[in-house]
């Protein structure tokens, strides 16, 4: 099974997952009707759901049920194989913590720019719905990621005897260098000023298709004359092409709502200021758990494009 899941495959998996904490919870062992070993007490269209997930799950081999509603179930080899690694990837804390260090920090810098420089409340990152292949965070790991953030100079604020980290997290001068560059937050100083690390940005310039823009250069002397408008909707196509992908899934209403903003900006020519406030829902929308499974390279596409306007 791949390390990369899209946010349907996810589902799909976390519907087999329950089945099996079902399916093992019995003593001894025993099938049990899939659908209401997915989701007890759940509305139509929750089962709904889960039932057009077990028919995936029956064709990918991962499970054998009885097409009845009531029908038993047993989940197969391949599909405890499939969960497994799933579940072994969630349980790797070193990479789950390493991921929400840079998601953290790439949503304190969306929210600073959509609120106008106000600073987040912290536990609203986790009521967005943020997670690790689907596995949400928790409070312990909002505490221990904001603190290794402060500690490293990232953010910056006043914590409290609950939470270790900023309770309302101010972005550093660093911090901000890092999303805006597109910088994993635990890439060396070293690496860094040793070049190591170059960062560019790629931008569509008129007539010359595209584009490497140096930062950082003394002995570069290079001229764009693309306006925000060509950026706008470039970035649009990236991600409506992504959408195209998950079809209606509600999770990314926000998303979609903001794209269409923003592309109705474009094309109205609207004030930088008013587009500024678009790109900050953009960000904002992709670092939530849906978002991230379009592809963590819109976060820094996204972020790019909101620290390139005037």
């Amino acid at each position: 099974m791949a390390d990369v899941y899209s946010f349907t495959e996810m589902q799909i998996l976390e519907t087999l997952g329950r089945l099996i904490t079902v399916s093992d919870s019995q003593s001894p062992p025993r099938s049990v009707a899939a659908q209401h070993g997915t989701v007890p007490d759940a509305s139509p269209g929750q089962h709904e759901q889960a039932r057009a997930h077990i028919t995936e799950l029956k064709a990918r081999g991962f499970l054998v049920a009885s097409d009845r509603y009531t029908g038993g179930f047993y989940v197969t080899d391949s599909g405890r194989a499939a969960w497994a690694s799933l579940d072994a990837l969630r349980s790797n804390s070193v990479a789950r913590r390493k991921q929400m260090r840079n998601e953290y920090l790439a949503w304190i810098y969306a929210q600073i720019e959509e609120g106008n420089g106000h600073s987040p409340v912290s536990s609203n990152f986790l009521s967005s719905g943020a997670s690790f292949y689907g596995a949400a965070y928790t409070e312990d790991d909002l505490g221990r990621v904001g603190a290794w953030l402060e500690e490293n100079g990232f953010i910056r604020g006043a914590g409290s005897w609950a939470n270790s980290g900023p309770i309302r997290p101010d972005i550093t001068a660093k911090g901000s260098r890092y999303v805006e560059e597109g910088i994993d937050v635990h890439t060396s100083p070293q690496a860094l000023h040793g070049g190591g690390v170059s960062p560019q940005y790629h931008v569509t310039v008129s007539g010359s298709g595209t584009a490497n823009i140096a930062q950082g250069s003394h002995h570069v002397s290079q001229t764009s004359n693309v306006g925000w408008q060509g950026d706008a909707l470039a970035l649009i196509e990236t991600i409506n092409a992504r959408l195209q992908q998950v079809q209606n899934a509600p999770e990314f209403e926000e998303l979609r709502t903001a794209v269409a903003e923003l592309h109705d900006a474009a094309n109205s020519n609207a004030e930088p200021g008013v587009v500024r406030r678009i790109a900050g829902k953009i960000v904002a929308a992709l670092t939530t758990a849906a978002g991230a499974q379009l592809g963590t390279e819109l976060v820094q596409q996204s972020v790019e494009f909101l620290t390139s306007l005037p």
